[in-house]
């Protein structure tokens, strides 16, 4: 993506902004019409910290420390380089919500 560009698709709901040199914001439109932007990492970490919610939900009575470290397994990755940054964005998330990452 070129500096200052946005990339946006009409099945997203969102839209991604690249503004300068500065990082990637995911751009959203939020319900009182104002826009909010977040870092994909950050959004990442919303994701994760709600499917953390079900999985400790399913562990009822368990021992619930044992959501403090996940694996991550991409199945079908295009390229190495597009692993390499797929991991840094997982690690980044992981690390916002203090939750260590392996990947398998």
């Amino acid at each position: 993506m070129a500096p200052n560009d946005t990339e946006e698709d009409p099945r997203w709901g969102f839209s991604i902004s690249k503004p300068g040199n500065g990082p990637r914001l995911v751009l959203l439109e939020c319900e009182d019409g104002t826009i909010a932007s977040a870092s994909p990492e950050f959004m990442l970490a919303l994701i994760i910290k709600e499917h953390l919610k079900v999985i400790r939900k399913d562990m009822k009575g368990k021992n619930k420390e044992h959501c403090k470290e996940i694996g991550v397994h991409f199945f079908e990755v295009i390229s190495s380089e597009v692993e390499k940054r797929l991991q840094e964005g997982f690690l980044k998330a992981f690390d916002l919500l203090n939750i260590k990452c392996h990947f398998i």
